[in-house]
């Protein structure tokens, strides 16, 4: 009897861990996506909540390939000493070198489009915009809430809105994407002379 209460034990550890893993090989899992929260926009006032037929334009970076490869080019294009210096890359070497490739690119545009919003594609396959996004669709994209914000803060307006975390998005989606911008009005943009 306690060989077939072990047994039946491990059965369920087993079938709970294939659950999970599959869960996750699936990529249905949500993650976060950090990069471009500025968690300094919560600290202004919560007064209430913004408009949500209100549109934004969201950014979405992609990871580049061979990005440790791409800062040391970089970086000997700049040197003096190198031979690479001021050697330029065309536009052809670099989407074949550096730019995400056709599968990542287009599993996450189809992502977006699948979500109803409006999508373009930015240069050599590095952004994908979402064009006129209304906040209530924005929040269920992205698994966000909008909250409008007062601050005395000089760096940000008297009034924004902002989401109160960083966007999460599907694993098989998020593993491609660097960061997200656009999902807040408080920035005070200035020409400088």
């Amino acid at each position: 009897m306690k060989h077939f209460a072990k047994l039946f034990v491990i059965l369920l550890m087993a079938i709970f861990l294939a659950s999970s893993f599959a869960a996750m090989a699936h990529g249905n899992d949500l993650v976060q996506v950090n990069n471009g929260f500025d968690s300094r926009l919560l600290t202004g006032q919560q007064i209430g909540f913004p408009d949500p037929s209100i549109k934004i334009d969201i950014s979405v970076a992609l990871k580049i390939r061979n990005e440790q490869q791409l800062d040391n080019y970089l970086a000997q294009v700049e040197d003096l000493n190198s031979p690479l210096f001021h050697k330029f890359l065309t536009k052809d070497q670099f989407v074949q070198m550096y730019s995400p490739g056709d599968y990542e690119f287009n599993l996450v545009y189809n992502y977006f489009k699948s979500q109803g919003v409006d999508v373009s594609a930015g240069p050599y396959h590095l952004a994908i915009f979402l064009n006129n996004v209304p906040i209530w669709k924005v929040e269920q994209i992205f698994h966000v809430k909008f909250v409008l914000f007062k601050s005395n803060n000089p760096h940000f307006k008297q009034y924004y809105f902002a989401p109160l975390a960083p966007v999460q998005l599907p694993y098989n989606i998020a593993q491609y994407i660097k960061g997200i911008s656009g999902l807040t009005n408080a920035y005070n943009y200035h020409m400088i002379d």
